[in-house]
């Protein structure tokens, strides 16, 4: 197994792309593209990547801006889903893929179906994983969002507070992720630290991102996104203890072809707590045949020049999967009125947070720290 990590300059900004590839597998030339979620990073798509790239597939996983060794945007600057979606775009154009595949965790997938959605000719296949999107904000809170962010930027350091020790990480992910086993927390605290100038051990994160998120998320405005995504989508729940947002069925039923798997005991940080059961979905997932598909010029490469022709329709039929030793039932979804098949668990309504409280879910899930902070760190 070759792992190799880079920098990309991406719309300014120097992201840390890590990559995995097996050297003695035939190219599938599939290029498999992994977007962590919030408080993540892509070092710990670890446990997931090397089990795809065994199948011949090139994977490739970014810390996104302001995660991990990628840049942060600096004084000014902040992050939106916008943000996101275009250094994707800048990068898929950058590692200039034969054929693309598109997973995203949490946030990450957010960020993916809003690129998937822009560009639908370029992804050949995307997963979804527990992203779905956060909470439609009510409108009467928009303005109690806005006096929060404002609010929270003068409060939150820029400069990321040291931690007393690796120790102190373990324990602070161990609160927020009882559920995941102690080696895991271990091995994921070593990976969402790094050590400053001083070299101080600190959490691999803008403390910018502590802060809460001005812009309401309209839920309207991201099914319409769902509804232009062309190609198969898998979508994977992590069981009842996952995210699972209010209206996630109505959200579901507006991707034309998609397929809904669930992992009954996983939870939300699926690729921590059943990673080899996920991989092996998902490698079963990207090795269905693709179908060649008309091109649409309205939704080609937006820089020009620049070539990624991919192919890929939605055939499959009803099917049965069986992964780690879990039979889950998938369902293709050919119109905007079926709802999504569970296995051993149910799904879960999530009220929106408070004013000033940062939400755990899919825009922001606590994948590192508590999302207010503790106090003692950033």
């Amino acid at each position: 197994m070759m792992s190799t990590s880079g920098f990309q300059r991406v719309n300014g900004l120097k992201l840390w792309v890590h990559r995995f590839r097996e050297e003695s597998a035939p190219p599938s030339g599939l290029t498999i593209l992994l977007l962590h979620g919030f408080m993540d990073a892509g070092a710990t798509w670890d446990l997931v990547a090397p089990a795809l790239a065994r199948g011949g597939h090139e994977v490739v996983a970014p810390d996104l801006r302001g995660f991990g060794q990628s840049d942060s945007v600096g004084h000014g600057g902040y992050y939106h889903f916008p943000d996101y979606v275009a250094d994707v775009a800048e990068l898929v154009d950058a590692l200039a893929p034969r054929r693309l595949a598109v997973v995203g965790h949490s946030m990450g997938g957010t960020v993916a179906a809003l690129y998937a959605g822009t560009y639908p000719q370029r992804v050949e296949r995307l997963a979804l994983l527990e992203g779905m999107g956060p909470t439609a904000t009510e409108p009467h809170l928009a303005v109690d969002r806005m006096a929060s962010w404002l609010r929270t930027l003068r409060e939150v350091p820029r400069v990321p507070r040291p931690l007393t020790s690796l120790q102190e990480a373990i324990e602070r992910l161990s609160l927020h992720h009882p559920r995941v086993p102690r080696e895991v927390i271990e091995s994921r605290a070593r990976l969402l630290t790094r050590a400053n100038e001083a070299g101080r051990l600190v959490w691999a994160y803008d403390p910018l991102h502590r802060t809460t998120a001005p812009t309401p998320f309209h839920a309207d405005s991201f099914k319409e996104f769902l509804r232009r995504i062309e190609c198969p989508t898998l979508v994977v729940g992590g069981g009842p203890t996952g995210w699972h947002p209010a209206d996630e069925a109505e959200r579901l039923a507006c991707i034309p072809h998609s397929t809904r798997f669930e992992l009954p005991s996983a939870g939300h940080m699926m690729h921590w707590t059943e990673p080899s059961a996920l991989a092996e979905r998902l490698f079963s997932f990207f090795s269905e045949a693709p179908v060649q598909r008309p091109r649409n010029m309205a939704s080609e490469p937006h820089h020009v020049g620049t070539e990624l022709p991919l192919s890929g329709m939605p055939g499959s039929v009803p099917s049965v999967g069986h992964v780690g030793g879990q039979v889950s039932r998938t369902q293709m979804n050919p119109n905007a009125g079926s709802h999504p098949q569970t296995a051993g668990g149910t799904v879960l309504s999530r009220v929106a947070p408070p004013a000033g409280q940062v939400p755990v879910g899919p825009t922001r899930p606590a994948a590192g720290i508590p999302p207010q902070g503790t106090g003692n760190g950033s």
